[in-house]
């Protein structure tokens, strides 16, 4: 894996931050301390990693932590904080999957390379599931995430948290038990998957939202990375872009299961926002996304209905967003906000 440039003096890109660090402490700065701590993410059962990149020059780890520590003894021999993990890798090219095991005892933090982790694939999504030391899916809502990547095209490193999913179904309170929320007995519907209807797990949302981005330019660059619980299908979705005037920009963008690039390339308006250049100073322009699933369509180019609705399916969205400022290597980036009500989200395997 190719490591980081030198970390560089940060007076070489002072001048464009500056300015806009001083209008969030004048502006910002009481909000942000009051801040909720029920707001803070959770740990979780499922663990949605939107990004990972093994390409040449590129590398990612991904570090995956059990924050249960309970060393209890169990009937089965094992301990109670024990849980085997489910890594299911999707490639972004055709959605291929490739995946592996591995058991994390209480308390243990396992940090892996993704191109060693997974030598099949370069870039895609990654998922993954709690599961029994013994098999099935299990209510461990422990499990807490971050992925660090480097990409040497960019000359940037930069880190997110991965998106937690909750289970609901089933009785987790004697960790022995390792309740399974796929059982008919725990509300499940025994179909030996994971999904996410707001039974056996958390639903997900349609609507995503990034909640800023500079203009791109000389100075600004981005990547966005999208994924959908949909899996290989292609995926359309309905891009509303604001500048800091609050004009609002519509696109309709369809993906085939994945997909990661500038905003650029799906809008010209990232390039120019027109709106008031003067806002953060040194003419710094912002603006924010709001993207939503808006339904799922086959190889024939046909919207695809939920055999048990009826309806056309909405798909999940899920995504990680990376800010740069181009020639440093400062890169900042973290999972996309959930708008909306929440959905049904399918199922992961």
């Amino acid at each position: 894996m190719t490591t980081a440039a030198p970390s560089r003096s940060v007076s070489r890109f002072a001048p464009v931050l500056v300015p806009v660090f001083a209008v969030l402490l004048a502006f910002g700065g009481l909000s942000f301390f009051a801040t909720s701590a029920h707001a803070l993410p959770e740990a979780g059962s499922i663990l949605f990693f939107p990004l990972y990149d093994s390409a040449p020059g590129n590398g990612t780890v991904i570090a995956v932590t059990n924050t249960f520590t309970s060393m209890r003894s169990c009937s089965d021999g094992r301990r109670e904080g024990d849980v085997n993990l489910h890594y299911i890798y999707f490639n972004g090219d055709d959605c291929r999957e490739f995946d592996r095991f591995e058991l994390l005892t209480p308390g243990d933090t396992l940090t892996i390379l993704a191109d060693e982790h997974n030598p099949q694939q370069d870039r895609g999504y990654l998922v993954v599931i709690a599961m029994a030391p013994t098999g099935g899916l299990v209510n461990f809502n422990h499990l807490i995430g971050q992925a660090i990547i480097v990409q040497s095209g960019l000359d940037v490193s930069w880190s997110y948290n991965a998106v937690t999913v909750e289970a609901l179904a089933g009785d987790a309170s004697n960790g022995c038990d390792r309740t399974n929320p796929d059982d008919a007995g725990n509300g499940g519907d025994n179909d030996f998957a994971a999904d996410f209807d707001g039974v056996e797990y958390e639903m997900l949302t349609a609507e995503v939202a990034i909640p800023t981005f500079f203009e791109e330019g000389p100075r600004f660059g981005n990547m966005l990375a999208l994924m959908s619980t949909a899996g290989d299908y292609e995926i359309e979705t309905r891009w509303l872009l604001y500048n800091n005037v609050e004009d609002v920009f519509s696109r309709t963008f369809r993906f085939d299961c994945w997909w990661a690039g500038s905003l650029s390339e799906v809008s010209g308006v990232a390039t120019d926002l027109d709106g008031d250049p003067e806002e953060t100073g040194h003419g710094t322009q912002t603006g924010w996304v709001s993207i939503s699933g808006r339904n799922v369509r086959n190889g024939a180019g046909q919207i695809v209905d939920d055999p048990e609705t009826g309806q056309p399916i909405t798909p999940a969205i899920i995504g990680v967003f990376m800010q740069t400022v181009r020639d440093t290597d400062f890169a900042t980036g973290d999972f996309l906000f959930g708008r909306g009500e929440k959905i049904d989200g399918l199922e992961v395997r």
